[in-house]
């Protein structure tokens, strides 16, 4: 049976609001639009994927803030980079030739014999299909859920690709770049922040050295420092050191050439590994933040390397105090640390209590990539809290959480982040070993945590804000996001018009406005809301019918609207409200007590049919028959307070929010006598099935309601 699916749509004035602009006008309604399409796309148990990806592809995606070059290539990519290069690839271990099974060999004219018929060219290993097929296992993660008996763990398994990449991915950064950047540009992804490669390490003397390899993370702080300090003194000014740094400087600088554009912006992140000596570690880090004084295109530091190794446990607090010295004397540097990327099991249960806290509270981090462990932190709720007053952003990378640790839908800890309004942004990570992309990364959120549009479009906006560019560049790719999302909503505004809205409502919307305008000298535009039957297959195993749900969701999406916008209030009118004949000056004699109030319901309907008469007061509040969403005032003061209740509670009709917000201390009133709008009863609704077919006549109904309907337009209403 072919079922009609109905739009439920609203008609919303918004006061004190400059929007006289007839584009800005326009956009917004492409705005409402998309918001409306998008939410059939997500709802119910099983989002629609293949039109959700479609979307998500389409819809800008800002920025990419955490990934490293090298696991974001492709392998099919570094394999036409080993035929460029005349390499070649062992397709078998041989101990005695100390030659591993699929890894690159880079001087094969200097090969013996023996090892020459075990190393295969590019060509020949996509002709050996089976070879091929292992091959691309190994160096991804490709297929590894078809798992067998002597693969290495997942954790394992990730990081080893990048030993076998490793000696061609440096070699063709431009490329690698130009390679990245046209993945982006695909992705409607307009600036990435790349690690690229780690910083040099310096020569000093041997000395220095073991002063420095000394230490640990139980060495006393002043100890730390005071080594640290010689060490710096040694090499701020030291030449050869300084031609270190402003090559490797000059060497990131060439790799970037031609890359940035009018449509494309990328910046990079240095690095240390952690797994490093103690000197070598600073002697990196040292570096790194040195380079990131030298070049615009240098934006941050990060440490990597897999956090559950033996020596990255046992320096982990001796690394974050050499991040804090060298902040205090480069405070300007922006850090990006991995840290919490660990999972109960992987380390023992101490291991897992400090990471995140050591990076923000010691290191200064300004954003936490991975954040995975923040259940077993120490005094986790502080340690939140604190996140969300310093404006800590946690970088959430889906695939390779997934991969690396097991951690998916509810026991990510994205959900626990959210719901302490920490800022989040996703990102890639290391797409090419993942087999991923940032469309991908988004299809997962999506599909998993079911966000609004609204929440969706923060995200990708955050990316941009919690980016490392300076303010005016910010600004600038701001500006660029702006015009993007303006021109995506158009697009699926389009593509809205081209599925087709229901000629019921087409009718119905300008009949609305006109009358609003006729009668309550107000200036409507349409909100499209959500269409509930669109959003579960039937009602079993539901309080709510499909209507109340739809509506629940239409008034979810208004809400975060408004106060993403900052409204000061709003008229909201449903398409099937008609106004008193003399609107305009009722509302102009109301009482005080009506003005002042926070929700003031223009029209309202007793549902228990026992009562027949209203309260003689005027402007009285609700109780728990009085029902009213389809005209209503709203001021500021309800927003939050109301999205708060439509986010925590699912299982009452819109309308039962007024007796919360009563109990809340929000003043909740209704305007009569008389009602300034009363409610088309005469056509179908999704929320009262039986509304259009009832045997109850019109005139009865308004009786039972307290309309008269001598005061209205009713040649609009079928009676």
């Amino acid at each position: 049976m072919k079922t009609r699916l109905l739009l439920q749509l609203l008609c919303v004035l918004f006061l004190n609001i400059e929007r006289t602009d007839t584009v800005a006008l326009k956009s917004q309604t492409n705005t409402d639009k998309t918001v409306a399409y998008y939410a059939k796309l997500i709802v119910g148990d099983t989002s629609k994927l293949s039109e959700l990806n479609m979307f998500l592809t389409a819809m800008p995606k800002g920025g990419d803030l955490h990934h490293h070059y090298s696991g974001s290539i492709y392998v099919e990519t570094y394999l036409n980079w080993i035929a460029k290069h005349n390499y070649c690839i062992y397709r078998e271990d041989d101990a005695t030739l100390k030659i591993q099974k699929y890894r690159i060999e880079t001087r094969v004219s200097e090969l013996p014999d023996a090892a020459k018929t075990l190393c295969i060219t590019a060509d020949a290993t996509r002709s050996n299909n089976d070879f091929y097929r292992e091959f691309l296992k190994r160096w991804s993660d490709i297929d590894y859920a078809n798992h067998y008996h002597d693969q290495p763990p997942p954790d394992q398994q990730f990081f080893d690709t990048f030993g076998y990449f490793g000696p061609v991915s440096y070699q063709e950064y431009n490329e690698g770049l130009t390679w990245l950047k046209n993945t982006a540009m695909n992705e409607n992804v307009q600036y990435i922040e790349t690690m690229l490669t780690s910083g040099p390490n310096l020569a000093v003397s041997d000395e220095l050295i073991s002063m420095v390899d000394a230490l640990t993370a139980k060495s006393d702080d002043n100890d730390i420092d005071r080594i640290l300090k010689i060490y710096f003194d040694t090499v701020e000014n030291d030449i050869i050191v300084n031609t270190t740094i402003n090559n490797y400087v000059q060497m990131i600088e060439t790799a970037a050439d031609g890359i940035n554009d009018v449509n494309f912006t990328l910046r990079f992140q240095t690095y240390v590994t952690r797994s490093n000596t103690p000197s070598r570690v600073f002697a990196s880090l040292f570096s790194a933040f040195s380079a990131a004084m030298r070049s615009d295109l240098i934006v941050g530091v990060n440490i990597v390397g897999a956090e559950n190794g033996i020596v990255s446990m046992r320096d982990y607090t001796l690394h974050m105090k050499m991040f804090r010295f060298l902040k205090r004397h480069f405070p300007n540097v922006k850090l990006a640390m991995h840290a919490g990327e660990l999972v109960l099991g992987l380390v023992p249960p101490e291991g897992l209590q400090f990471h995140i806290r050591e990076a923000i509270e010691i290191a200064g981090a300004n954003r936490i990539g991975h954040g995975i462990d923040i259940f077993y932190e120490r005094n986790s709720y502080e340690l939140l809290q604190k996140m969300k007053e310093l404006n800590i952003v946690v970088e959430v990378v889906f695939s390779s959480n997934a991969f690396i640790l097991g951690i998916k839908n509810e026991a990510h800890p994205m959900l626990v982040y959210k719901a302490h309004g920490i800022p989040l942004v996703i990102a890639t990570d290391d797409a090419g070993v993942s087999r991923s992309t940032m469309t991908n990364e988004y299809l997962m959120f999506c599909d998993r945590y079911k966000p609004s549009y609204a929440e969706l479009k923060t995200l990708v906006y955050d990316s941009i804000k919690f980016s490392f560019l300076t303010e005016n560049d910010k600004k600038e790719q701001l500006e660029k996001l702006d015009n993007r999302f303006r021109d995506f909503e158009a697009m699926i505004t389009n593509v809205v018009h081209t599925l087709g809205y229901p000629a019921d409502h087409d009718q119905r919307v300008p009949t609305v406005i006109a009358l609003f305008k006729k009668y309550a000298n107000l200036n409507l535009r349409p909100f499209y809301g959500v269409n509930g039957n669109l959003m579960y297959g039937s009602d079993e195993g539901y309080r709510l019918t499909p209507g109340e749900r739809g509506l629940r969701e239409s008034f979810t999406n208004l809400f975060q609207m408004a106060v993403r916008n900052n409204y000061n209030e709003m008229f909201v009118f449903e398409d099937d409200a008609i106004p008193h004949l003399n609107f305009t000056q009722l509302f102009k004699e109301l009482p005080r007590e009506c003005r002042k109030a926070d929700v003031l319901l223009l029209g309202a309907m007793v549902t228990n049919k026992n009562k027949k008469q209203w309260p003689k007061d005027t402007c009285f509040r609700p109780d728990g028959t009085t029902y009213g969403a389809f005209a209503v005032r709203y001021k500021k003061s309800a927003f939050q307070p109301i999205l708060n209740w439509l986010r925590e509670t699912n299982i009452g009709p819109f309308d039962t929010v007024y007796r919360h917000l009563l109990y809340e201390g929000i003043d909740v009133r209704v305007a009569y006598p008389p009602f300034l709008a009363i409610m088309d009863v005469s056509h179908r609704s999704s929320v009262n099935k039986g509304r259009g077919i009832d045997r109850t006549s019109i005139k009865a109904r308004a009786e039972l309601h307290g309309w008269n309907l001598d005061e209205y337009p009713t040649s609009k209403i079928a009676v």
